[in-house]
């Protein structure tokens, strides 16, 4: 990512991504410019690895505010996703303008727009590569909970 320009902005210093492979919020996703939490889904008997894509999360003196979410796209395209929203704030944000105030600016809505077509979930027959979760390249993806994992 740094490749795509996004080394010169410094006002990306301060921005905050974090990610979880479950929704239990151990890895704060909640809380982060731009968080993930892993999610699944079934399509068509199969199951899916998903992320789903939180923006406009932060916290300060006094004041806390989740991230919304915008997006729940298959886990292969999480890096995809983060590069997108990336490039929506490089190419359409105001000269000084923090993350957060171009979210502010902007709104969730733009972001859900610049995700959409990432988050469409073709069968496994159409694209196999998707139904393997990230780093688990050559096994398909089974939603299960491990051990020590808690289940809140």
């Amino acid at each position: 990512l740094l490749s795509d320009g996004f080394a010169e902005i410094p006002e990306l210093n301060d921005l905050t991504i974090k990610i979880s492979g479950c929704m239990n919020s151990c890895g704060q996703h909640h809380i982060a410019d731009i968080g993930f939490y892993g999610a699944s889904s079934e399509v068509a008997g199969r199951a899916l690895p998903q992320y789903v894509l939180l923006i406009g999360g932060h916290t300060g003196i006094e004041q806390v505010r989740f991230g919304r979410a915008v997006a729940r796209i298959p886990a292969q395209r999480a890096p995809e996703a983060l590069a997108r929203v990336l490039a929506l704030y490089r190419d359409e944000r105001q000269e000084g303008e923090s993350f957060r105030g171009f979210v502010a600016r902007v709104g969730l809505e733009r972001f859900r727009e610049a995700l959409a077509p990432l988050q469409q979930t073709p069968t496994f027959e159409e694209a196999p590569e998707l139904y393997r979760d990230l780093g688990a390249e050559d096994a398909l993806f089974r939603a299960e909970i491990g051990p020590g994992e808690c289940a809140a």
